[in-house]
């Protein structure tokens, strides 16, 4: 992993940064997004979520563990590409095209807001955050190593 961003990260993130410019700046049209966001926050949530996205990533394994305080899940899913990263960073839209599958509503992985106030996110060529305040707009981590750099393997735990 580089220590900057790949392109389509950047085009992601400079979107996300003008939505959520936007809504800061009409604070009748951010409600109804906050409201919302405070509703989908539950812990009860969070595991089958992140399973959902393991499977939607291809995951033939997922793990999760508390450590230190720290709640990590890893699986072995494919990495995120400019659509999908685009779908995670997007509040109330799904890239999934049908009503009969999990997922549509595009609120999901919100959820994990209900661990903490920060969320990383580290693949074998990306790492970034989330922070509560703008729960959509990715921030890239530099200083963060994946684990193909730190030299482990991504493996059940």
């Amino acid at each position: 992993m580089s220590l900057s961003p790949p392109k389509f990260f950047t085009d992601v993130e400079n979107k996300a940064r003008r939505q959520w410019d936007q809504l800061e700046s009409d604070p009748v049209l951010a409600a109804p997004w906050h409201q919302l966001f405070r509703q989908v926050q539950s812990p009860r949530h969070v595991l089958s979520e992140l399973l959902q996205n393991a499977d939607d990533a291809g995951a033939t394994w997922a793990k999760a563990r508390v450590e230190n305080g720290r709640f990590e899940f890893v699986h072995d899913g494919e990495d995120f590409n400019q659509e999908t990263l685009q779908s995670l960073c997007q509040f109330g839209f799904s890239n999934k095209r049908h009503l009969h599958t999990i997922g549509f509503r595009g609120v999901g992985f919100k959820s994990v807001f209900s661990l903490g106030r920060r969320v990383e996110v580290v693949t074998p060529t990306l790492s970034f955050g989330f922070d509560q305040s703008r729960f959509t707009q990715p921030i890239w981590s530099s200083d963060e190593k994946t684990p193909n750099e730190t030299g482990q393997d991504l493996k059940p735990f």
